[in-house]
């Protein structure tokens, strides 16, 4: 019987830009057709989704559309249709699926991002490659984020926010910072991109004396300058590289002691421009590990495009007839 193929929408929903792609799917492969971009300069969430009908619009002109899957940065309802909290955009309690798919005519799935993230990892390269059937993904950028899958299914969590490993604790004293989440000395509070420029500042100011190579420079210090500045033998840069690695390599021994995945994939741009962090980090989390538990680490396939590749793939999963 010859099976005919069909077409679903990837869409990755952030607090600046709207990106997607349109992919081919046939004979269980899936291959891209056409992707594009858009900024989103007004966060109304009216507005928004007024925004991706109007890019979703000229795709269904000419291919006959399936269904559209997103994947947003926030916490999910436990039925994946309400969005609860999406700091970068900053909504509460907006029924995302509902009002987009009445727009739309279409079925709409939502994943958290880092969920997306995972299920396209995990589906169009490392299991095709024959790795585990469990599988931990964590990315470092603006903030810090996992996802977990288990013997081929994703884990979401009893309330929809399974993988938040960012906000693993890693100081417990009177010095520990305050996390977006409201909780003190979380891991992301620390290396998520936007916090660790400002931890910088404090430190840089409580330095005696202070760093004249990063006191002199100009712009924002994210990790991946104070980690060129640490293997220039910068000694403030060093001393916060070499904190922050045992930092991350004590969640990452921890996260794969309690679930065993098999595979660690590591990403993101604070991972991917900061050499010296990652080999550190890669040193003390092979030190603390449970060695039966001890994963594969490996590096993403997809890059900036696993989001979209994943919450379009979600969406063709969903389909009663695949």
């Amino acid at each position: 019987m010859h099976q005919e193929p069909t077409y679903h929408i990837g869409m990755d929903l952030g607090g600046t830009n709207l990106r997607w792609a349109l992919y081919r799917r046939h004979r269980g492969i899936m291959t891209l057709e056409t992707a594009d971009r858009a900024p989103l300069e007004d966060h109304e969430p009216q507005a928004v989704c007024t925004r991706m009908a109007e890019c979703v619009a000229p795709l269904r002109e000419k291919y006959s559309v399936n269904a559209v899957g997103i994947g947003v940065a926030g916490m999910l309802s436990s039925d994946s249709k309400t969005i609860l909290r999406a700091p970068n955009l900053n909504w509460t309690d907006f029924p995302l699926v509902d009002v987009l798919g009445a727009k739309l005519g279409l079925p709409v799935y939502l994943l958290n991002d880092l969920s997306a993230i995972t299920w396209g990892e995990y589906h169009y390269a490392h299991h095709e490659h024959g790795l585990k059937e469990s599988f931990l993904v964590v990315y470092l950028g603006t903030g810090i984020g996992g996802g977990m899958i288990f013997r081929g299914d994703l884990l979401t969590g009893h309330n929809g926010v399974a993988g938040e490993i960012g906000h693993t604790k890693v100081v417990f004293d009177e010095s520990a910072r305050l996390c977006g989440c409201g909780k003190r000395g979380c891991i992301e509070a620390y290396l998520g991109g936007k916090n660790f420029i400002a931890w910088m500042n404090e430190e840089l100011a409580a330095e005696v004396p202070p760093s004249t190579a990063l006191s002199s420079r100009h712009g924002a210090l994210h990790p991946g300058i104070v980690d060129a500045m640490a293997r220039a033998y910068d000694s403030f840069s060093l001393s916060i590289i070499e904190r922050t690695s045992l930092m991350l390599g004590s969640v990452l021994a921890n996260a794969v002691t309690l679930m065993d995945p098999g595979v660690l994939l590591l990403g993101g741009t604070v991972w991917e421009n900061a050499p010296l962090l990652r080999e550190l980090t890669l040193k003390h989390y092979s030190e603390l590990v449970n060695p039966l538990a001890e994963a594969t680490v490996v590096s993403s396939a997809l890059g900036d495009d696993a989001g979209i590749w994943g919450a379009a793939h979600w969406a063709a999963c969903q389909e009663p007839t695949l």
